[in-house]
């Protein structure tokens, strides 16, 4: 991702790091950004406490993560399926429960946590544009970590059912060449106050 990003925006520093250690002196930045990353880490208190460490005064966190399935189309088919034809009961690796930020109170309380004020978290309803050639599943495994850990550790007869059930519950969102499936998104942010 880095070698693609310096080809697009050679312009752009980038460089790689540690989340939750960042290679960077208190203050050094106005906004740190994490794009459905937060939901990966280990240990994202020490992440949201290293925002704030580099930020400067007023400064901001802002980070994305997937809503529950409960409020997200493309995430309810997709786990149904799983839980259907599947297990979820699947060693990951560590990182807090997969949707434990889409609850805006829990985003609010890792913000106040790290020393964060004024932490929001709302919901963005958005639609995937995936085409038919494609499918949910593989975007989904392509566009998911641990989803993709999730899919490829079921059986290969699970897995089959799941892939058809998938497939049947998408037909409806099919807009021409694309399936246009709903689905969710959390926007979190606080700003840094010294």
């Amino acid at each position: 991702m880095i070698a693609l990003a310096k080809q697009l925006y050679p312009e752009i520093q980038f460089r790689e790091g540690d989340a939750e250690s960042l290679p960077f002196p208190c203050c050094s930045f106005d906004a740190v950004v994490m794009n459905f990353g937060m939901h990966h880490l280990g240990h994202p208190e020490r992440a949201a406490a290293e925002a704030a460490r580099v930020l400067c005064t007023g400064g901001k966190l802002a980070f994305t993560v997937w809503a529950a399935p409960s409020e997200s189309i493309g995430h309810r088919i997709i786990f149904s399926a799983i839980e259907t034809y599947g297990t979820l009961d699947l060693p990951l690796p560590k990182g807090p429960p997969m949707f434990r930020f889409s609850d805006p109170d829990e985003c609010r309380r890792l913000f106040a946590g790290a020393g964060f004020v004024e932490g929001t978290a709302r919901t963005l309803d958005l639609s995937w544009e995936i085409p038919l050639s494609c499918g949910l599943i593989n975007a989904g495994r392509e566009g998911g970590v641990r989803l993709a850990m999730l899919l490829d550790a079921q059986t290969p007869q699970a897995l089959q059912r799941i892939e058809e059930a998938v497939s049947q519950a998408t037909r409806q969102y099919i807009r021409g060449a694309s399936f246009h499936i709903p689905i969710a998104t959390i926007l979190a942010s606080a700003g840094v106050a010294r």
